[in-house]
């Protein structure tokens, strides 16, 4: 993956600061579902971050499981965050040469102008019966000048993702929506005015957000929504061969 295939327009720092701030509870549950979901079973084995940002999640999966994942990121100055943290860090997939157990991406495919090319080179990058797991924000009725200014060249449709990952030689083991009612919230965001300035909200929203609706969007994924509605996808799949 080459530096012209992802939307560099914007670069995110922002949202990226005020999530790993804010969004606590947030980015504690993303990592306990990609742990489990991935059904990772040692602490030694080989996990990749792709498009790690500032180190949000990586950094919470060595404090919660004591695994360090190897991160390939893209932008010049998360990767200085990423370094500060003690991550080893590759610029894109053409530097690293090992092939890994676990593979998880958190909100990286939808910057990507080629996604499928993306998810076919990460395919080659899984040892026999890996596993890979993608959040992607979900909705194409939700594409609105927010995603335009943070980068996104698309939301998914479900049918969309299970394609791509299906041609990539993937077998898909599981595809479900997450946060059923930042959905609604997503669909009034869309409708007010975004000042890229200010990022994705600022602390104070973000931090009611996690502490107050997050906690309750997941208990109405848990009674089933995360089958129809949802804010992001999330879809695992594994390598058999």
């Amino acid at each position: 993956m080459k530096q012209n295939d992802i939307n560099n327009d914007y670069s995110g720092l922002q949202e990226l600061l005020n999530i790993d701030e804010a969004l606590t509870n947030y980015n504690k549950k993303l990592v306990k579902i990609f742990y489990e979901e991935l059904n990772i079973k040692e602490e030694a084995c080989n996990v990749m971050d792709f498009g790690a940002g500032i180190g949000t999640l990586s950094q919470l999966f060595y404090h919660q499981f004591n695994i360090k994942p190897i991160c390939v990121e893209i932008d010049t100055t998360n990767i200085q965050y990423l370094k500060r943290k003690k991550f080893q860090v590759f610029k894109n997939l053409d530097l690293v040469k090992c092939k890994f157990d676990y593979i998880f991406s958190s909100n990286v495919l939808e910057h990507i102008q080629d996604d499928l090319k993306t998810i076919k080179l990460l395919s080659k990058m899984l040892k026999k019966n890996g596993k890979i797991l993608f959040f992607v924000p979900a909705h194409k009725f939700l594409f609105s000048q927010l995603d335009i200014s943070v980068g996104h060249y698309r939301r998914y449709a479900k049918k969309e993702l299970v394609e791509k990952c299906s041609s990539a030689g993937l077998k898909i083991l599981k595809c479900n929506y997450f946060d059923s009612i930042g959905l609604l919230i997503s669909y009034i965001m869309k409708y007010l005015k975004y000042d890229p300035k200010n990022g994705l909200g600022n602390i104070k929203s973000l931090k009611i957000y996690d502490k107050f609706i997050f906690p309750v969007s997941m208990i109405v994924d848990e009674i089933g929504f995360d089958k129809i509605i949802g804010k992001n996808l999330i879809i695992i799949c594994s390598k058999d061969e």
